[in-house]
């Protein structure tokens, strides 16, 4: 039994469709989408995480906040067309793609920007008593 045999993942129209060159093009999709929610989960821990941390300003996390909305409505189209797979909730699966890549690099700029213009420390210390914490230098 293979996957698609099991998972009844191919259709007529998409036969020899394939995602990555190895995945069937409905699971690549899903397995797309699932990445997208795992990313939005992710960034939102980490930045929340932030925190926790008594060196780092309360407004980083705000605007770090601010700036993860997009991939908050990136989450909400890839809900959406894990709900109901049709043309319009697919079209909104790209846009979806799109949000992530832009949110992912705003939060990026934004946190090297902060930790390089605004954090007045020499070496950022990250972690808790429970996991341990982590020297860096701020260009780190």
């Amino acid at each position: 039994m293979c996957c698609c045999c099991l998972c009844e993942c191919s259709t007529r129209d998409t036969k020899g469709l394939t995602c990555c060159c190895i995945l069937p093009i409905k699971c690549g999709v899903y397995l797309i989408g699932a990445s997208i929610l795992a990313i939005t989960l992710a960034c939102f821990l980490d930045i929340f995480y932030q925190l926790l941390n008594d060196d780092i300003h309360w407004w980083y996390v705000f605007i770090g906040v601010i700036l993860s909305s997009l991939l908050i409505i990136a989450s909400a189209f890839t809900v959406v067309f894990f709900t109901d797979d049709n043309e319009s909730t697919r079209g909104k699966l790209w846009t979806a793609c799109l949000f992530v890549i832009i949110g992912v690099s705003l939060i990026a700029v934004w946190c090297t920007c902060y930790f390089l213009f605004w954090y007045k420390k020499d070496s950022v210390i990250t972690g808790n008593d429970g996991v341990g914490f982590v020297k860096a230098t701020r260009k780190q």
